[in-house]
C-alpha cells in the first residue's frame, strides 16, 4: 500500500471508531467497505485489523464487532472473512459448545465443499459488501 492508502485506512479507522452516532459510524463503515474492503483481494489484508482480544491477531474489519459480541458470547473463532464483495463470507468455529451457541444465535451454518472445507463455517450478519 502507498502511504496515501495507509493514511485513507487510518482515517476511515478513527472516524468510524469515534463516531459519536450509529448514523455517522455507519457512514464511515459504508465508505470503508467501498472503498478498501471491496478492493482488497484475499488474503492482502488491507481491510484487516489487529484485535487484541482474545489473543493477538487479525479479522476484516468489518467483522471486528460481530466477532468481538461472539466471543462475549462464549463461541470460539477459528477463521473468518468478509469475502471482499467477491467470495462467500463466513466465520467459523470450533468446539460443540460453540457449533451449538452458533444455532441458538440464529446463525445460518454453510454447506461444506466437495473437499471437506468449510465446516462449522456460518454466514456472518453483518451487512458486507
Amino acid at each position: 500500500m502507498t502511504d496515501a492508502e495507509i493514511a485513507t485506512v487510518d482515517f476511515l479507522i478513527e472516524k468510524i471508531k469515534g463516531a459519536k452516532t450509529e448514523e455517522e459510524k455507519s457512514e464511515y463503515t459504508n465508505v470503508w467497505r467501498n472503498a478498501i474492503c471491496k478492493h482488497s483481494k484475499i488474503q492482502e489484508y488491507y481491510c484487516g485489523v489487529k484485535v487484541p482480544f482474545p489473543s493477538h491477531f487479525c479479522c476484516d474489519f468489518c467483522l471486528e464487532d460481530e466477532l468481538f459480541q461472539l466471543w462475549r458470547s462464549g463461541v470460539h473463532t477459528i477463521g473468518s472473512c468478509c469475502g471482499h464483495g467477491i467470495m462467500q463470507p463466513y466465520i467459523q468455529v470450533i468446539g460443540g459448545d460453540s457449533v451449538k451457541k452458533m444455532h441458538e444465535l440464529g446463525y445460518d451454518e454453510l454447506p461444506v465443499d466437495e473437499h471437506g472445507n468449510g465446516v462449522n463455517c456460518y454466514m456472518p450478519k453483518t451487512f458486507l459488501p
